[in-house]
């Protein structure tokens, strides 16, 4: 027998070349998103391999064109153009920011000249081509019978169905209509397939996307070496935005305070990612599908105007929104794409692709064959998402300030300044407490409870006493309650977690006072994770210690103290900068002796209420024992501290 007889050998294809790519406005917001999902450097293993590319530059966007570009073109529409375009495997153009002569230069180029290889010409359009299109109404005969082939959509896919625990996934407009039995049944309005695509109509600002359209899907009859594909994209959002960027912007300064959204709002809205409109571009250069008309949509629920503006409004914003008129703002850029009207549905090829079924490992393959989503659910579902993009595309950085300091030093004076002055909030312990009667499920009733359990023990000491005089009553309503730190602290980070905080800042007024405030606000839990022999990841569990709270007593009444070794800053919350106010005491007391009685009367402000509070905050922070202050939890954790003599 033969050496090696019997052994089955091993033959690896030869690397497959690159593609040269042609990317019109390579820097513009689609095209370097196009460059980052299609450049392939850190997936090949042969230099052979890489993609190229090339492209023109528009000027009207700040980007500047990706390192990795070989070669920027000037679109002069010259011979040295032609010939760039006729060396590109892969010719791709966003109609939405291109010249219609440009485009159609390209495409006359292609059908005009001998190919001596296959070429891809890719144009992204708009559901903005379809901006005009009547909707499609299911037909119905006097008989009552259907017309055939006017059924609608095939079922959803099992993912896209609502679960039981999904947020109210219709709002107000899925409430119930009184119903007139009397009255013609509503026409059934049927969703767009692309076999749909000769239907289409676009407004007269769009019509040139459909003029481009046809001459492109068209010229593969003159040339057979061209495979064109259009990709129908509905209205892009994501990466820092261009068409929402005025709705975005408006949440993000929240102002005005109500975001607006045209008439009732219940005209439906396709959209898409950018990015997941670049990765679709890159599974059609690679599947290289028989459809050649692409529905470029992501898969959000019922994608009404007035969803998609109170998501956004919710995510970044006051959550409040208003109704305008299309009149009162049909001078700004998203008007008309807000207003769309048109009941589309997401290609197949936006679908996970099956593993064949020899597969060795069908399940592996099958997460391998999944379309990778960015964001499949649209703005409904990502919003604290798109508003990090945003924040990152814009530079977009909050200020995070806290002000410290002993009873009267002018923290709060200092605080209203700043907070104009960066057009941040103001926090102060009362805007934690003006959040109780918001509150929902466990957490409210354990706070409301507490509040009720101290006005019934002042209620019944107040009717108890023997001195009460007849006509002496006492008002539930205006009874104050003194809340416990271990209420306090979380009342404190959902205000520091409301969108104006997160987004822009905050200055926060007086709290927290002592080191152990600090760690329970500004202190986050790090579990950590460990890869078990299998290569799973395990995550570390939650133990007895991450649940003691700040007043917590052990069996013999003795304070339990909480260990937060395992602890990390929470970012999100954790401020930038501490300005420390002090002076000497007699300067204070002087500044307040010579407030009138009116400031003073029924405060805290009096001499006596002065040198209570002075004490706690020394004792709090000078401690004689050497327990750490508030201003060793920020040096700790390396916060930047500015003392200054008030």
């Amino acid at each position: 027998e033969g050496e090696g007889e019997g052994e089955e050998q091993k033959i690896e294809a030869p690397p497959v070349p690159g593609y040269r790519f042609f990317i019109n406005n390579i820097n513009s917001y689609l095209g370097r998103v196009l460059y980052q999902e299609l450049e392939n450097s850190e997936q090949i293993k042969d230099p052979i391999e890489k993609h190229i590319f090339v492209g023109t530059q528009t000027k009207s966007e700040p980007d500047e064109v990706p390192q990795g570009v070989e070669k920027v073109i000037e679109n002069d529409l010259t011979r040295s153009f032609r010939k760039h375009i006729l060396e590109s495997d892969i010719v791709i153009y966003d109609l939405m920011t291109s010249n219609f002569e440009e485009v159609d230069h390209v495409i006359k180029t292609f059908k005009t000249h001998e190919l001596e290889h296959d070429k891809v010409l890719i144009l992204v359009s708009s559901v903005m081509s379809w901006a005009n299109t009547p909707p499609k109404i299911k037909k119905v005969y006097e008989d009552g019978e259907e017309a055939e082939g006017e059924e609608d959509e095939e079922p959803p896919e099992e993912e896209e169905e609502q679960s039981e625990n999904e947020e109210e996934a219709e709002g107000e407009e899925n409430q119930e209509e009184e119903v007139d039995e009397n009255a013609p049944p509503k026409p059934v309005v049927l969703t767009f397939k692309e076999k749909d695509f000769h239907l289409r109509v676009p407004s007269r600002r769009f019509q040139y996307l459909k003029t481009l359209e046809t001459l492109a899907l068209s010229s593969v009859r003159a040339q057979p070496k061209l495979r064109v594909y259009v990709l129908c994209a509905g209205i892009l959002y994501g990466d820092g935005e261009r068409i929402l960027h005025d709705h975005f912007k408006q949440s993000w300064l929240q102002d005005p305070r109500k975001l607006p959204y045209v008439g009732e709002g219940k005209n439906l809205v396709p959209t898409i990612h950018v990015r997941d409109l670049a990765r679709l571009v890159r599974k059609v250069v690679g599947n290289m599908p028989e459809s050649y008309y692409i529905f470029a949509l992501d898969k959000t629920k019922n994608p009404t105007q007035k969803r998609l503006v109170s998501s956004i409004a919710k995510g970044m914003g006051t959550k409040e929104t208003t109704s305008v008129q299309f009149e009162e703002v049909k001078k700004h850029e998203w008007a008309e794409f807000l207003t769309l009207d048109l009941k589309m549905r997401a290609s197949d090829i936006l679908k996970d692709d099956e593993p064949p079924e020899d597969a060795e490992n069908p399940e592996e393959l099958a997460e391998q064959l999944k379309f990778p989503w960015h964001c499949k659910k649209g703005i409904l579902k990502n919003m604290l998402m798109l508003n990090n993009e945003f924040n990152d595309y814009r530079k977009l950085k909050p200020v995070k300030i806290l002000i410290t300091g002993p009873p009267a030093s002018g923290k709060t004076h200092c605080a209203k300044i700043l907070a104009k002055y960066y057009n941040i909030p103001h926090i102060t312990i009362q805007d934690a407490l003006n959040l109780i009667p918001k509150l929902k499920g466990d957490f409210a009733e354990t706070v409301n409870g507490f509040i009720d359990e101290k006005k019934d023990a002042i209620v019944e000491e107040f009717e108890s006493r023997e001195d009460r005089k007849e006509d002496e009553t006492l008002n539930r309503d205006e009874i104050f309650v003194r809340l416990p730190d271990k209420f306090l602290y979380p009342l404190i980070k959902m205000k520091l977690s409301e969108n104006a905080c997160r987004n822009r800042g905050y200055i926060l007024d007086g709290y927290p006072r002592s080191y152990t405030d600090a760690q329970y606000v500004f202190l986050k839990r790090v579990f950590k994770e460990t890869v078990n022999e299998d290569g799973d990841v395990e995550v570390e569990e939650a133990d007895e210690n991450d649940e003691i709270e700040e007043d917590a007593l052990d069996d013999d009444g003795n304070l339990i103290q909480k260990n937060f070794d395992k602890y990390q800053p929470d970012e999100n919350l954790i401020p930038d900068s501490i300005i420390q106010l002090d002076g000497p005491q007699e300067a204070i007391r002087d500044r307040l002796m010579n407030l009138s009685e009116q400031k003073i009367a029924n405060t805290h402000w009096d001499n006596d209420g002065l040198i209570r509070r002075t004490k706690v905050y020394r004792d709090t922070n000078n401690s004689p024992i050497g327990d750490p202050s508030l201003l060793d939890f920020f040096s700790k954790w390396n916060i930047a501290i500015m003392e200054s003599n008030c």
